[in-house]
C-alpha cells in the first residue's frame, strides 16, 4: 500500500494532489488542537499544575529567603568587623589610661616635690637675708681697713651692691649673685699683679704716679719721671719712700704687671708682717 502510494506521490499529479490535501488538512489540525484545549482538565492535571505552581512559588520564596540570608550574613561580617574594631579601642584605651595614671601620679610627686622645695625656698630666704647683710657688713669693712688700692673702684661696686639689696624688684638670687661676685673680686686681688695710673699727695700737691700692686702683700707708687717711689705701711697707715736703687726693680715691675715685659724674677719691698699682742 505504502509502494502505491510512494509510486503516486512520484508523478506530477499526484504531487500536486498531495499538497492540496496538506492545506486542507492544517485547519482541520488547528482546530482539533483548540478543542482539546478547552475540553476540561482532568484531576491529575490539575493537581499537577498545582504543584507546579507550588513549586514555582517555593522557588520565589527560596531565593527572596536567600537574599535575606545572605544580606544578613554581610551584616553579620560588618558587625563583626566593627567589633573587633571597638575591641582594639577598647585595647588601646586601657593601654593609654594605664600609661595616663603613671604620669599623673609622677606630676603628683613632682608637684608634692616642687610644693616641698617652695616651702624650704621660703624658709631659706628668712635665713639668707640677715646672712647677706652680714656679709656685706663684712665685705665693707674688710675692704675699709684693707691696703687702698682702687679704693674707689672698689667703694662704687659696694654701694651698688647696697642699693640692690634694698630694692624689692631685683630678686633674692640677684642680690645674692651680685654679693658674691663682690667677693670673688676681692679674693682674686690677693693674687694677681697689677699695675695702673693714678694721682697721689706728695708734699702737699697731687702728682701723677703708676702704681703697683702685688697681690696684697706689696702696694708701691713711682711718679712719671721715676724720680720719686713709695710703699704703702698698712701698720703705720701711710706711705713711706724708697730709696732709688728700687726704682729699677719697680720700672720691670710695672711692665711686667703691664704685660710689655715677660715674667720675672722681681725685687720689691716688702713690709714685715704685722704681730700680734703677745705673739
Amino acid at each position: 500500500m505504502l509502494s502505491l502510494i510512494l509510486k503516486r506521490l512520484s508523478t506530477p499529479s499526484a504531487s500536486l494532489f498531495f499538497f492540496i490535501w496538506c492545506l486542507c488538512s492544517y485547519p482541520a489540525t488547528l482546530a482539533s488542537e483548540e478543542i482539546t484545549s478547552k475540553l476540561p482538565k482532568t484531576k491529575t492535571e490539575k493537581k499537577f499544575q498545582k504543584v507546579v505552581k507550588e513549586q514555582k512559588q517555593n522557588h520565589k520564596k527560596a531565593a527572596l529567603s536567600q537574599k535575606k540570608v545572605s544580606a544578613l550574613a554581610s551584616k553579620t561580617r560588618d558587625l563583626v568587623y566593627e567589633h573587633r574594631i571597638v575591641l582594639q579601642q577598647i585595647a588601646d584605651a586601657r593601654t593609654y589610661n594605664k600609661q595616663l595614671r603613671k604620669f599623673i601620679k609622677n606630676q603628683e610627686e613632682e608637684n608634692h616635690f616642687i610644693r616641698e622645695q617652695i616651702s624650704e625656698v621660703k624658709k631659706t630666704k628668712k635665713e639668707i637675708i640677715p646672712l647677706m647683710l652680714e656679709m656685706y657688713d663684712v665685705l665693707a669693712k674688710f675692704i675699709e681697713l684693707d691696703i687702698p688700692f682702687l679704693m674707689e673702684e672698689r667703694k662704687n661696686r659696694l654701694k651698688e651692691i647696697q642699693n640692690i639689696m634694698n630694692r624689692a624688684n631685683v630678686t633674692l638670687s640677684e642680690k645674692y649673685r651680685r654679693l658674691m661676685e663682690a667677693y670673688s673680686i676681692e679674693n682674686e686681688y690677693g693674687r694677681t699683679l697689677e699695675a695702673y695710673h693714678g694721682t697721689e699727695n706728695i708734699h702737699g700737691q697731687n702728682v701723677d704716679v703708676h702704681y703697683l700692686r702685688v697681690g696684697r702683700i706689696a702696694f708701691i707708687y713711682q711718679t712719671r719721671d721715676g724720680k720719686q717711689q713709695a710703699y704703702w705701711n698698712q701698720k703705720q697707715k701711710k706711705w713711706i719712700p724708697l730709696a732709688s736703687k728700687f726704682k729699677k726693680a719697680i720700672q720691670t715691675a710695672l711692665q711686667v704687671a703691664k704685660k710689655r715685659q715677660a715674667p720675672t724674677l722681681l725685687i720689691v719691698p716688702v713690709p714685715a708682717p704685722i704681730k700680734k699682742d703677745g705673739a
